[in-house]
């Protein structure tokens, strides 16, 4: 019989748990000069920008008569060291200036306007991470400047998908192959000054995983790759994948899993959280075409035969 596979989502704040790190400003000892100082961001897994993975970022920004000093400079450096760029530029006394920031450049396309701030386009969301913050600093006296102190926040959204084995898998190996989620998922957004807006073109798309045959382990599971994805209201989303159970000699199932992720608890993907999908397979939701059914091996016990009488043996005793 065929059953359709129940997913449950579980949503994770990625920065609810987080505090930024403080950092030690840098001070050029050259007088005047424009210095920037980064802060890190602990979080989840090692493909994230954090305090560890931030090297570079680039930076927009200057004064009213002066809008472009920055162009999308690439300041270099650690978390709570120094940081630098080529060529220096020097602050004006009594100049209000306005900063801007992402990282990493691949990440996105940039433009800036001093009026408006720093407009990014992503185009094809997926294993690039993307940070942003803005500064502004009035009234600058030049001796005294400190640095430019940043401290990075997540724009993009980021999913990955978890698949558990219930007891009618358990004693099985099973094996999860090219795996999808989408064809209408958003691919392509745009913030200006950090606020998300429509992008200018709308392109749907999906994520693939698992090329090669990964195995579901009985105990942890198979979780996919973790992708980052334009924050977006859900509309219909499916997955499916291709799933094969065996007793380790021969098949005993090999056919495909489809899904409509649910949107009761999670109507959307917002900016800055993590969302983990989790299902887990019983050997029905594996559909074959024609369907094929599957019969476990049972047994039955009809009796236990009692000892019957005794017999009985006389001991005298010496």
């Amino acid at each position: 019989m065929k059953k359709s596979m129940f997913l449950l989502g579980l949503a994770v704040a990625a920065l609810a748990s987080c505090t930024n790190e403080e950092v030690v400003n840098v001070t050029d000892q050259q007088t005047g000069v424009i210095s920037f100082a980064g802060s890190g961001l602990n979080n989840i897994t090692k493909a994230d920008m954090d305090g560890t993975t931030l090297k570079s970022f680039q930076v927009y920004g200057g004064y009213e008569t002066n809008g472009s000093l920055f162009n999308g400079t690439t300041v270099s450096g650690s978390v709570g060291s120094s940081w630098t760029y080529s060529p220096l530029q020097y602050w004006v006394d009594g100049e209000d200036y306005k900063f801007a920031a992402y990282a990493p450049s691949a990440a996105a396309s940039a433009s800036w306007d001093y009026s408006t701030g720093l407009t990014l386009t992503v185009t094809g969301a997926g294993s690039n991470d993307l940070v942003y913050d803005d500064a502004s600093v009035e009234g600058v006296t030049a001796s005294s400047q400190g640095a430019v102190s940043l401290t990075f926040g997540h724009l993009l959204s980021k999913v990955a998908f978890k698949f558990t084995l219930d007891n009618t898998l358990a004693g099985l190996d099973v094996t999860m192959q090219n795996f999808k989620v989408g064809e209408t998922i958003e691919m392509n957004g745009q913030w200006v000054a950090g606020t998300q807006g429509t992008a200018a073109a709308s392109s749907k798309g999906s994520y693939t995983d698992f090329s090669t045959a990964q195995t579901i382990d009985a105990t942890n599971g198979l979780t996919t790759t973790a992708w980052y994805v334009i924050p977006q209201t859900l509309g219909t989303i499916t997955i499916n994948a291709s799933v094969k159970a065996t007793d380790g000699v021969s098949t005993i199932k090999d056919g495909t899993i489809t899904a409509t992720l649910p949107i009761t608890t999670i109507d959307e993907w917002e900016g800055g959280n993590y969302y983990l999908y989790t299902a887990e397979l019983s050997i029905d939701n594996i559909t074959t075409d024609p369907d094929t059914e599957v019969y476990p091996i049972e047994f039955e016990v009809e009796k236990v035969t009692g000892y019957g009488d005794p017999t009985e043996e006389e001991i005298t005793f010496d």
